[in-house]
């Protein structure tokens, strides 16, 4: 049986021919050769209730990355959560009774922290208006420790999300703010933990930028042209200069952020022991951490949510058959090729080996839009001539991460990037005779300016997501195709062609294609 490799462009959505579209900005002659002669090519779904979602909400890579291990549609978090919030079960949680119990008869104080933003990403300001309802019928007055987005959502939107905070924090007689940083600091997950140390010390109330109301804090970052992602972390202080709301040794924290990866490093910082925890020095550890879901196994935190995944996935399957697979990325997307691709599984199955390359240390991608994709190249090549995997994973990060910036030919050269190492990997792919499998997770990079605002734009897409099956060795011959030098791009055209499949039908095309009987648990149907 020949091998498969299965590349993920991440963020490399197919979108409309317009100015905007940073795919068609790029030169990209690798994909436009394989997008017009591929054995197969289709559009697949990549959002809302095609990857678990809520209708209208953009697929993200946590979420492509779980549809794309499981071969079935995974109901999303977020979707659990809010349909516990409809149905009132949210407000009977044992954890939150727990937790109340213990705040009051404790005399203890409960600081909730989390993304206010409304993107349904990361978290959802609706959860936590939902637990200050809960803390308001409970007589608890929590402060409030912001995390602002400016990624998922436009880069000055904290200003509005801040109003509707203080709103609620009126109606329920709240009235403490104790903390206010950029996600780019206290939801890092590159393990840039200089960057954590300071959203975790203005936490604290230990060190970092003071001011009076979390409103200046905004305004003031503004004028030092940072945005609501690099807002530096900033404590507030009363009018003596002292914090108004610091986390301190005995209280009690819950942090409602859903999605795991960028919730890690934070939470470690403040809960694990210090036999286990030698990034930075810490003044104290919290000894009751409540986590809207499970971020990582082991950790001593109480869980609201707990997953509930009831499929096996793809590598589990691809193991028990008795098969080799190595799965690669950098670091900004190495969860995404193991945890969440495995389903929440963190250790390696029988036969399954994971590689990571460590990603630029960087504020900002656009100014290295190669990342360390040339890297993570040269080792699964180096792999694949070993020729010892019948399954390959890799995730190029270039088209999202640079995507986030906004900026449209930066993001373009990332696009870039991702064609030249799509190209050396797919050449040596065939030449062993196996079968490549191209896809992305969502979309991103083919909209970088809003159709709409004309500003530029750092979020995801609801865009569909390109699907390339490619078996021809002769794919980059152009002597022996007749289509000259009329090659397809990719841009969306519903004329031509519309949805064919979603993400969750491509473990079921893999399986296909390497003999594997897929699990009961699988619904997608073969793409090929």
């Amino acid at each position: 049986m020949k091998p498969v490799l299965l590349i993920i462009m991440d963020g490399l959505g197919v979108g409309k021919d317009y100015a905007g579209n940073a795919v068609l900005h790029a030169k990209t002659p690798t994909l436009d050769r394989l997008w017009t002669r591929a054995d197969k090519r289709l559009l697949l779904g990549a959002s809302g209730p095609d990857v678990g979602l809520p209708a209208g909400v953009p697929g993200n890579s946590e979420v492509g990355h779980l549809n794309l291990g499981a071969g079935t549609v995974v109901y999303q978090m977020i979707s659990t959560i809010n349909d516990s919030i409809i149905d009132g079960s949210f407000f009977k949680s044992e954890v939150l009774i727990r937790m109340a119990k213990d705040v009051n008869q404790n005399h203890r104080t409960l600081h909730i922290m989390g993304l206010l933003s409304a993107s349904g990403v990361h978290a959802d300001v609706r959860h936590l208006f939902s637990l200050m309802e809960f803390c308001h019928k409970n007589k608890i007055d929590p402060v409030f420790h912001i995390i602002t987005d400016g990624r998922d959502t436009p880069r000055f939107e904290a200003r509005f999300y801040l109003k509707k905070l203080r709103e609620k924090m009126f109606q329920y007689g709240m009235k403490r703010i104790g903390s206010v940083s950029g996600r780019f600091y206290a939801m890092d997950r590159n393990n840039a933990w200089d960057r954590i140390k300071l959203a975790y010390d203005a936490m604290v109330g230990r060190s970092g930028l003071k001011e009076t109301e979390p409103e200046v804090a905004l305004e003031h970052a503004y004028a030092r042209q940072e945005d609501d992602e690099t807002l530096t972390p900033t404590i507030i202080v009363d009018t003596n200069g002292n914090p108004v709301g610091p986390v301190t040794q005995n209280d009690v924290v819950l942090f409602f952020n859903f999605r795991e990866d960028r919730a890690r490093q934070i939470t470690k910082a403040f809960v694990s022991p210090t036999e286990k925890f030698a990034e930075f020095d810490r003044p104290f550890v919290i000894e009751r951490f409540i986590t809207m879901s499970g971020y990582e196994e082991g950790l001593p935190v109480d869980v609201l949510f707990s997953s509930k995944e009831n499929y096996e996935p793809i590598s589990d399957t691809i193991s028990k058959a008795g098969k080799k697979q190595f799965h690669i990325a950098e670091t900004e997307k190495y969860a995404h090729v193991t945890y969440f691709f495995n389903g929440g599984r963190e250790a390696t199955a029988e036969g399954e080996e994971f590689s990571i390359i460590q990603s630029p240390k960087v504020k900002d991608y656009s100014t290295v839009p190669e990342m360390s994709a040339y890297q993570v190249t040269d080792v699964l090549l180096e792999r694949m001539r070993k020729k010892q995997d019948d399954f390959y994973l890799l995730n190029l990060a270039n088209p999202d991460m640079v995507g986030h910036s906004g900026k449209l030919m930066q993001t373009a050269r990332a696009v870039e990037v991702t064609d030249r190492c799509v190209y050396f990997l797919v050449k040596e792919m065939l030449s062993q005779g196996g079968q490549v499998l191209i896809t992305a997770d969502h979309g991103n990079a083919e909209q970088k300016i809003n159709p709409v605002t004309g500003e530029p734009d750092r979020n995801h897409t609801l865009n569909l997501v390109p699907f390339m099956h490619i078996v021809n060795p002769d794919v980059f011959d152009d002597g022996k195709w007749n289509d000259g030098t009329n090659l397809l791009r990719l841009v969306y055209d519903a004329t031509v062609m519309d949805k064919n499949g979603i993400l969750s039908d491509i473990p079921a095309t893999i399986l296909k294609l390497l003999d594997v009987k897929g699990a009961d648990s699988m619904t997608g149907q073969s793409l090929v």
